[in-house]
Parts: structure tokens; sequence; C-alpha cells
């Protein structure tokens, strides 16, 4: 299932030109169909985790 950006950016709960730039550093894998930019539902499970991991491991260790 591919996801669109403002998809990504609610799941995100951030902006949608956050989640642009986001696939342009490849912070989160994207794919381009001509000009549209579509994510990878697994791939974005495997980010999402990733990410909320990594910020739960922050803020106990108060980084």
């Amino acid at each position: 299932m591919m996801l669109s950006v403002k998809q990504v950016a609610e799941l995100f709960n951030v902006s949608e030109f956050k989640i642009y730039r986001w696939a342009k550093t490849g912070k989160i894998p994207s794919y381009s169909i001509g000009r549209i930019i579509r994510f990878d539902m697994k791939k974005y499970c495997n980010t999402y985790v990733k990410e909320r991991v990594r910020n739960d491991v922050h803020s106990r260790t108060g980084e």
C-alpha cells in the first residue's frame, strides 16, 4: 500500500513541508512517481517505529 505526503504527515503529526524535507534528505524512505512522492506502508512503519523508539530513549535519558 502506498501513502501520500498528506497521509504520512497526519500519521507523524507534522507538516507536509517537513515530510517533503525528510523524503529529500532520506530520513524517510520514499518513491517518486513523476512529480508525485509516495511512501511504502511497510517501510513507513519501520521508520515510524525507529523514530518512536529513538524519541522514547531520548526522553528517558533527558537528551
